[in-house]
């Protein structure tokens, strides 16, 4: 399910300052394509990489600040479903290390898995949501799409960020989606609106 979140416009101030470079870079680079098919001289190819450069940096100064922007808006809907959800656990899914702070300051007794967890402290930490000792857990999308088992206790699986990248949601997705599940689970992707997510949900 998707679910839309509504932000502030003080929740949106760092993504609208960045949103302009990201307009004029990419406005420089269709100018360069657009003179590269009226000219007949060379193409200025240090310019186009330039350029590309620039956009592709400035798209992933946008992805961090959509976390910014959303990351009270996530706290909010996750402080809500999970109370409904109780007793089962939920696992939430996030990117930016600003997601994640804000995410255990409003709830401090949830468990993380990230990429500085200790390979040999990750299954006791999954094996306490599995079996409903910790109905709370924040899981990094880089480091837990893949290989863990939060059956059967999990019922609901929140993306508080997207990823870029398809089939490591769905991978990410299958960590409650396994064999032993004994309940229905409930899929959250929390959409910002007038943010890069509204792009990554296209993709997707």
């Amino acid at each position: 399910t998707n679910v839309r979140l509504t932000l502030e416009a003080a929740d949106l101030a760092e993504y609208a300052n960045i949103k302009g470079g990201f307009d004029g870079a990419l406005a420089k680079m269709t100018q360069l394509a657009e003179k590269a098919r009226a000219s007949k001289d060379s193409f200025d190819l240090h310019a186009a990489r330039s350029a590309l450069f620039d956009v592709k940096n400035i798209k992933m100064k946008l992805y961090r600040a959509t976390a910014v922007a959303k990351r009270h808006g996530a706290a909010q809907y996750i402080r809500q479903t999970h109370a409904a959800n109780l007793p089962r656990a939920t696992i939430v899914f996030f990117h930016h290390q600003t997601m994640l702070e804000t995410l255990r300051a409003e709830f401090p007794d949830a468990v993380v898995i990230d990429g500085s967890t200790p390979a040999k402290a990750r299954q006791p930490i999954v094996d306490k949501v599995a079996s409903g000792q910790k109905t709370l857990a924040f899981l990094s999308l880089a480091a837990c799409c893949v290989g863990l088992n939060f059956t059967p206790e999990v019922t609901r699986v929140v993306f508080a960020e997207l990823g870029f990248n398809p089939s490591d949601l769905r991978q990410a997705e299958a960590r409650a989606h396994r064999i032993g599940a004994k309940h229905p689970v409930q899929i959250d992707y929390l959409i910002a609106e007038s943010t890069l997510d509204g792009n990554i949900l296209a993709l997707n």
